[in-house]
């Protein structure tokens, strides 16, 4: 059985799709499935994908009649795959040779490891190298402490270029590519908490520039017309439903309470220093369903449920605290002691 599925999720990329098609069927790692799903592209993507990987027999082509938008399609693509490592290729992207070959070998060594993969570099249209273009080394999150992990992603990811790396196809949670404009930041951050990343320090991967300059106008019917964000949403609110999607993560992972709280400090920091995301202490203390509550309220029942929840944030923080813990534990065991005393003092009064 193979060990490694490769999606490659597209649509309209007829300039670009025959390169990144044989990037991927040349790799010296020859024993994959290769699984392409077109969103009904209408500028010939297709066809070319047929004639150019149609008659290998690890290429699954899979032609949606429909646009079913871009979410859907990376997830369809991840849905098809079989095999225990999992990739997704950008259709405009191109990889070296032995690409899959040497993260495949990483995650084989390292069970501990949620993600391997490589240097990158960005590439113009034609295909080459941008003059004075430095080479992405991604995040070094290999720490054994998963909130440093964490912590190292949220704040030093800068271009998500790894998450085209190879990670264990069970690590996915299509649920997250429905998150908001960046999902990929969030699976990357799901990613982080399931294990180390591990790099490998060549420039394999090679993303290409194919789209020009855009205004908010544009970035935003774009990304309206590929399904990431609604017409009526500001760039605030999208990166404000991406910050809520990594708190909704650490509400669902396997980690202890202090850990939970510092990692949703960081959430919450990097988001208002990065993208000018609001928040105060009810943001960071809330639950998921409580975060929903604040999103659709009216201010005033807002208002409400932020008192609830720094009230609630203060209850837990005094037995966070060591200190208090350590005079309530105090107090508790001179109360144990007065009881004996008094219980002692009672016997010896019945017996009288």
């Amino acid at each position: 059985m193979s060990k490694v599925s490769i999606g490659l999720p597209c649509f309209n990329e007829a300039p670009f799709i025959e390169a990144t098609l044989r990037s991927v069927l040349s790799q010296s790692e020859d024993d994959f499935e290769f699984i392409i799903c077109d969103n009904a592209s209408t500028d010939g993507t297709l066809e070319i994908i047929q004639s150019v990987a149609g008659s290998d027999p690890r290429v699954i082509i899979h032609a949606n009649p429909t646009n079913i938008g871009g979410p859907a399609n990376f997830a369809r693509s991840w849905e098809l795959a079989t095999c225990p490592y999992f990739m997704w290729m950008g259709a405009h992207d191109l990889i070296e040779k032995d690409y899959v070959k040497k993260l495949r070998m990483v995650l084989d060594s390292d069970p501990q490891c949620s993600l391997a993969y490589s240097d990158s570099i960005l590439i113009a249209k034609d295909g080459s190298e941008i003059p004075g273009e430095l080479a992405e080394t991604g995040v070094a999150a290999s720490d054994d402490s998963v909130v440093h992990r964490f912590k190292k992603l949220v704040w030093e990811l800068h271009r998500c270029d790894l998450f085209h790396g190879l990670t264990r196809r069970t690590y996915v949670n299509p649920l997250h590519l429905t998150t908001g404009r960046a999902p990929d930041m969030v699976i990357l951050a799901d990613f982080v908490l399931r294990g180390k990343f591990r790099r490998v320090p060549e420039i394999m991967f090679r993303r290409r520039h194919n789209r020009d300059p855009e205004d908010i106008e544009a970035w935003q019917k774009r990304l309206t017309e590929q399904g990431y964000v609604s017409a009526s949403q500001t760039e605030i609110d999208s990166w404000t439903g991406t910050r809520d999607a990594h708190l909704a993560i650490l509400d669902r992972a396997d980690i202890t309470p202090n850990q939970r709280q510092e990692m949703r400090m960081a959430v919450c920091q990097a988001y208002l220093e990065k993208h000018s995301v609001p928040w105060d202490a009810s943001t960071e203390a809330a639950t998921a369903w409580e975060r929903f509550l604040l999103r659709i309220s009216s201010e005033s029942r807002r208002e409400e449920i932020r008192q609830t929840i720094r009230a609630k944030a203060a209850y837990k923080a005094r037995f966070d605290n060591a200190s208090a813990r350590a005079r309530i534990q105090k107090e508790l065991i001179n109360l144990l002691k007065e009881n004996h005393r008094l219980r002692r003092e009672l016997a010896k009064a019945r017996k009288k």
